[in-house]
């Protein structure tokens, strides 16, 4: 039997969420010293509904792109490279807000932390649409047997629209966590998702049928008119 068919897939699934909201915790309280770091907790509400839900409606609908989105094991080098610098940036994005709070680095009014929810949320609901609509959207970047060129919904307006998406989700974490101090890391997280598409691009021009002559058609990577 398949992982992606097993019955234990939405199991292994939700383990790996709570370990992820366990860590993200330890790093929110610790830093901050103090479990009084409401913006911690509003964050972890936010990700815990919406990873949930997100990991449910890919068992429902597409068991194996789920499998896929728990491998995280690249084989290209510069791949590898972007794991173990999103990795140093992911630990300074969750970490930082901690501080922030602990020695009031900066202060950042509601109205922010409310519009970062917002943006946080829709990151997410983007990045789930690419999802449902991208049966080969794995973590890892690779050609996988008898894929299809997506050029469709969000595909017809960036090449890299999971990218676009979690970019709003670095962003609006940011805001949510009331850290001026943490949008630095996620500028250079941002940064590096634009060295990670150059390169995965250069595997889909090599493999997948039509790449070139969609990125024609598509102009732009991960900004709409912009870049």
């Amino acid at each position: 039997m398949s992982d992606a068919s097993n019955p234990n897939l939405l199991v292994r699934v939700l383990v790996k969420i709570v370990f992820v909201v366990a860590i993200m915790a330890a790093l929110f309280f610790g830093t901050a010293g103090s479990f009084r770091y409401l913006n911690g907790w509003i964050y972890l509400g936010t990700i815990t509904i919406t990873l949930g839900t997100g990991a449910t409606l890919l068992y429902r609908k597409d068991k194996a792109l789920l499998e896929k989105r728990i491998r995280t094991k690249e084989k290209e080098p510069a791949q590898r490279l972007f794991v173990i610098l999103s990795a140093f940036l992911m630990i300074a994005i969750y970490g930082l807000p901690g501080f922030d709070f602990r020695f009031g680095w900066s202060s950042m009014p509601p109205v922010l932390v409310v519009i970062g929810e917002v943006v946080l949320v829709v990151g997410y609901c983007l990045n789930l649409k690419v999802m449902l609509i991208n049966s080969y959207a794995s973590r890892v970047v690779e050609i996988q047997e008898n894929q299809k060129l997506i050029d469709t919904g969000l595909y017809a307006i960036v090449r890299h629209p999971m990218y676009m998406a979690i970019s709003l989700v670095y962003a609006g974490t940011c805001l949510v966590l009331g850290s001026y101090v943490a949008l630095i890391p996620c500028m250079l997280m941002i940064l590096v998702l634009g060295y990670r598409a150059v390169n995965e691009e250069k595997t889909l021009m090599n493999g997948l049928a039509g790449y070139s002559e969609y990125m024609r058609n598509v102009k732009y990577r991960i900004i709409p008119h912009i870049w």
